[in-house]
C-alpha cells in the first residue's frame, strides 16, 4: 500500500457589526477538513486532525479531542469546526469576547454529522495594542471527559483568532 495522502481544509469566516461605530461585531467561523488517504494508517499523527487548540474547541486539552484509543487520541481524518465570539469593544484599549465553539472529528474521509460534538464556551479579554490584540481566552468545556480533559483553560496569543 502506499502512504499517499491529500489534506482539504475550508475555512469561512462572517463578521457582522452590530452598530455603527462597530463596537460590537458578531463572527462567526466555520471549518471543514478532509484527508483522502489509504485508511488513518497512511497519515501520520501529526497531520491528522486533531480539536482542541486556540482556534477551536478552546476548552479542551490540547490536541485531544478525536477519536480515542486507551485515553489516547488517534486524530482523524475528517473534521467540523464552528466558532461564534460576540466582540465588544469596551474601551479604545480593552474589549471582551464572549465565545461559543462546537465541533468533532472523525476516522472517515467526510464527517458523518453523527457521534459526539463537542462544544466549549468561555470569555476572551482583549488589550488592543499597535501590534494587535493582546488576547487571553478564559475556556469551559461543555463535554468535559474526566480524567482528560480540565475544567477550564487559559490561552494567550497576539492576534484575533479569526
Amino acid at each position: 500500500t502506499s502512504n499517499i495522502y491529500l489534506t482539504q481544509q475550508f475555512t469561512g469566516s462572517v463578521y457582522k457589526p452590530i452598530d455603527l461605530k462597530q463596537r460590537v461585531v458578531l463572527a462567526h467561523k466555520l471549518t471543514l477538513g478532509f484527508i483522502y488517504s489509504n485508511g488513518l494508517s497512511a497519515v501520520p499523527l501529526c497531520n491528522r486532525f486533531l480539536g482542541g487548540t486556540e482556534e477551536d474547541l478552546r476548552g479542551y486539552r490540547y490536541k485531544s479531542v478525536s477519536p480515542l484509543r486507551d485515553r489516547k487520541p488517534l486524530g482523524g481524518r475528517s473534521a467540523i469546526y464552528y466558532t461564534f465570539e460576540t466582540r465588544l469593544r469596551i474601551s479604545e484599549v480593552l474589549g471582551l469576547v464572549p465565545f461559543f465553539d462546537l465541533g468533532s472529528v472523525y476516522l472517515t474521509e467526510y464527517p458523518t454529522w453523527h457521534g459526539k460534538w463537542f462544544k466549549s464556551t468561555g470569555l476572551g479579554f482583549r488589550f488592543f495594542t499597535f501590534m494587535g490584540p493582546f488576547r487571553v481566552d478564559l475556556a469551559f468545556p461543555l463535554n468535559r471527559r474526566h480524567g482528560i480533559d480540565p475544567h477550564y483553560k487559559i490561552l494567550a496569543s497576539i492576534g484575533q483568532m479569526f
